[in-house]
């Protein structure tokens, strides 16, 4: 049965999710809950063309986006980016 630990105990940040882990230290081995980043499959498209899927946080997407826009050379400013939406597509 898994330990207590701070996920349990405290509210879990944003982009976070507990999880039962195990914890190595030398000869010890215990099973505790603990809080781990959320990974999601994330797809971008600009101006409906994909671009490109990839495994992110589902936090601050919007942000991303525009950062991938920007180092992927899609546009050269962030004043080019009109609009951006978020849509959650569950398979």
């Amino acid at each position: 049965m898994p330990t207590s630990s701070l996920a349990d105990a405290a509210p879990l940040p944003d982009g976070a999710v507990a999880r039962t882990v195990e914890r190595i230290q030398g000869d010890r081995r215990e099973r505790v809950r603990d809080a781990l980043a959320a990974e999601t499959p994330v797809a971008l498209l600009f101006n409906g063309i994909a671009h490109v899927v990839m495994m992110a946080t589902p936090c601050d997407l919007e942000d991303l986006a525009r950062g991938f826009a920007l180092s992927e050379g899609i546009v050269a400013a962030v004043t080019e980016i009109g609009a951006i939406t978020v849509t959650e597509r569950l398979a």
